[in-house]
């Protein structure tokens, strides 16, 4: 079972020497996430204004309003699928290749260079599976979107391996930690109240601050579980195999 006080110390020691480049790349990441923030937000004010100030019948004001939501969601699905999941690749990419020293700040675009088509197929597959999973009164579907925690990385990895094989493969490490993964994010809770509390003082940017020492921490995570779970249970296969071959 991994530490969590371990992995954070070694996320820490990783940043004091690329903290910098490390803030550059949250900054990007939080500019995708931002567009889908403000589509969200232009939504929910337009429909308060038809609610609230709007000349006609309720009716006509809830068809209205659900005729601005159709397109506007539509086209953040779009982006979610085309735009955010390949860059979510990439940034993950970019703070797996910090613990080897190896990162590069052109990592963040390598989910729309190399091998584009399958990162959109794997992460909308693996949104889609959690989506209808989550139909079943939420609960599996959290433990199943820890099922494929490891996935963005493992696309990095292994971008030979179809579907169905990256997504066992991120089962496979996650199966029987998952409730330490959920406490090691629940762990960071206070630093993201206290980046809220001091977002007015710091432009918004304490957020974007913080973000190196939470990703880079489940970064160390990923090797964590690459190295004790995927590659263990892989040798046993792989025993097992043979036991199977002698008799």
């Amino acid at each position: 079972m991994f530490v969590r006080a371990e992995l954070k110390n070694q996320a820490k020691q990783i940043m004091r020497t690329r903290y910098f480049s490390m803030v550059l790349v949250c900054l990007i990441a939080s500019f995708v996430a931002g567009s889908m923030i403000e589509l969200n937000f232009d939504l929910e004010a337009q429909t308060a204004v038809l609610y609230l100030f709007g000349r006609f019948s309720f009716s006509v004001n809830y068809h209205r309003a659900l005729m601005m939501a159709v397109p506007v969601g539509i086209v953040g699905l779009l982006w979610v699928f085309f735009v955010v999941n390949p860059a979510w690749v990439g940034i993950y990419s970019f703070f797996k290749h910090c613990s080897c020293a190896e990162e590069k700040i052109e990592d963040i675009w390598s989910g729309f260079k190399d091998n584009y088509a399958h990162n959109i197929k794997v992460m909308f597959m693996m949104r889609l599976k959690v989506f209808f999973w989550t139909l079943l009164f939420i609960i599996p579907g959290i433990m199943k979107s820890y099922s494929y925690y490891f996935v963005p990385y493992l696309l990095s990895d292994y971008p030979e391996l179809d579907t169905e094989e990256i997504l066992a493969m991120s089962e496979k490490m996650a199966n029987g930690i998952r409730f330490e993964i959920f406490v090691l994010n629940m762990s960071f809770f206070w630093w993201e109240l206290l980046a809220v509390l001091c977002a007015v003082f710091t432009f918004g940017l304490s957020g974007v601050l913080l973000q190196p020492y939470i990703y880079q921490t489940e970064a160390q995570l990923y090797h964590w579980a690459k190295e004790y779970r995927l590659f263990e249970h892989l040798e046993s296969e792989d025993n097992s195999d043979d036991q199977s071959n002698l008799l």
